[in-house]
């Protein structure tokens, strides 16, 4: 049995890009800013649409929206109204509008410039959003005062 193969996993999984937590408010924000980023997203489905497998995520709080493509996730399909967190990369979204792929009047050009690539899905169902919020900025503070490049 080779070892080595274990501690090269290790080794590999120490360099990947793992999704820096942002929240949505601050994506719609600076959306430029985060292009080519591995993101950690948390907000609540308010919109579907399995066949183009996009979804529209809202911040609880500021109600700002992000799209995100899931058509990385293989069978996923959430629940509307559910809390959800995505982990993947933003890109540039060159779409002028997306209102028609919802088939939902309401929702206008929530297209800010850019779309989260979505690889990895967990529902987040329960979460207290407060507390959570609360925590990530714990979190940056700890991360600003501790590690200069983080």
């Amino acid at each position: 049995m080779n070892t080595n193969s274990s501690y090269n996993y290790y080794n590999d999984s120490i360099n990947r890009k793992f999704g820096k937590i942002i929240h949505i408010n601050e994506l719609e924000k600076e959306p430029k800013k985060y292009i080519g980023e591995t993101v950690r997203v948390l907000g609540k489905l308010i919109n579907i649409n399995l066949r183009e497998n996009l979804v529209l995520l809202e911040h609880p709080l500021s109600h700002s929206k992000l799209l995100v493509d899931t058509k990385h996730l293989g069978n996923w399909s959430g629940r509307l109204k559910s809390f959800q967190q995505f982990i993947g990369e933003i890109k540039e979204y060159h779409n002028t509008d997306i209102s028609n792929k919802f088939h939902n009047t309401i929702i206008k050009t929530y297209n800010n410039g850019i779309i989260l690539k979505a690889n990895i899905v967990r529902c987040v169902d329960g979460l207290d959003f407060h507390v959570y919020e609360k925590v990530v900025d714990i979190r940056r503070q700890f991360e600003q005062q501790y590690y200069v490049n983080s």
